[in-house]
C-alpha cells in the first residue's frame, strides 16, 4: 500500500489524482468501482474532516477506469476553517464485486493563507489634547510599547506661521518622540493625539 504526501494552502482548490495499483503494482480496472478520500486529524482519528467519493461528480470522478485512474476535488471550504497543521488521508476503493481495499494512505500538510488569516482590530482610546511648550522643535510622549499614536498638530486660530508634523520616532519602551517641521515660537499650539493599543500575542 504506496504511502503519498502532499502540500496545500488552506483555502486552496486541488486536483489530487492517483493511480490505483494491486500489490504487484499492477494497474486495477475499475469499472464498476467506487473510490472515497478521507481526511483526519491523525492516523489514530475515529473520526474524519472531509469525505469525498467518485460517486458524486463534483467530489471526484474514476476518470479512466481501464487505467485505474482517481481524480478527487478539494474545494475552497474544505480546508478554509480547519487549522493549519498536518493531516492524515485514506484512499479506500470498493470494487465491483463489493470487495474494499485501503488503497492508498499519506499525510497533507496544511499551511496558513492570509486570505483566511484573523485581522486584529486595535482598541482605541480617548483624544487627548496636550499644551507644546514655546521653543519646543519636539514633544515627548511616554506610553506603553504596544502603542502606536496618531497625532494632529492643532495651531492657534490668529498664528500666520505653517507647521506640521515631520516624524514619530518610537523607542520600542513607550516613549514617542513627535517632531515637527519648524520650532514653535507662540503660545497656544497643542497636540492632540489618541492611542491605537494592539493586543499582545499569546
Amino acid at each position: 500500500m504506496p504511502n503519498n504526501n502532499f502540500e496545500l494552502s488552506k483555502g486552496d482548490d486541488r486536483m489530487i489524482r492517483v493511480y490505483m495499483k494491486d500489490e504487484n503494482l499492477d494497474i486495477l480496472d475499475l469499472n464498476g468501482a467506487e473510490a472515497r478520500f478521507y481526511l483526519s486529524e491523525s492516523s489514530k482519528s475515529s473520526t474524519y474532516v472531509i469525505r469525498k467519493s467518485t460517486n458524486s461528480y463534483s467530489e471526484g470522478v474514476i476518470r479512466t477506469p481501464e487505467r485505474g485512474e482517481v481524480i478527487f476535488f478539494l474545494g475552497a471550504s474544505d480546508t478554509k476553517d480547519l487549522d493549519p497543521t498536518q493531516y492524515y488521508f485514506q484512499i479506500v476503493l470498493i470494487l465491483s464485486n463489493g470487495r474494499r481495499y485501503t488503497a492508498c494512505t499519506g499525510y497533507m500538510n496544511l499551511y496558513t493563507n492570509l486570505e483566511y488569516s484573523v485581522v486584529i482590530e486595535p482598541s482605541i482610546e480617548s483624544l487627548n489634547i496636550v499644551e507644546i511648550p514655546e521653543g519646543s522643535a519636539s514633544l515627548r510622549l511616554s506610553l506603553q510599547p504596544q502603542d502606536v499614536v496618531f497625532a494632529t498638530l492643532l495651531a492657534p486660530s490668529q498664528t500666520s506661521e505653517n507647521i506640521c508634523i515631520s516624524n514619530l520616532v518610537y523607542s520600542g519602551s513607550g516613549i514617542i518622540d513627535v517632531f515637527f517641521t519648524a520650532t514653535i515660537l507662540e503660545p497656544g499650539w497643542k497636540l492632540s493625539y489618541f492611542v491605537s493599543s494592539l493586543p499582545e500575542e499569546p
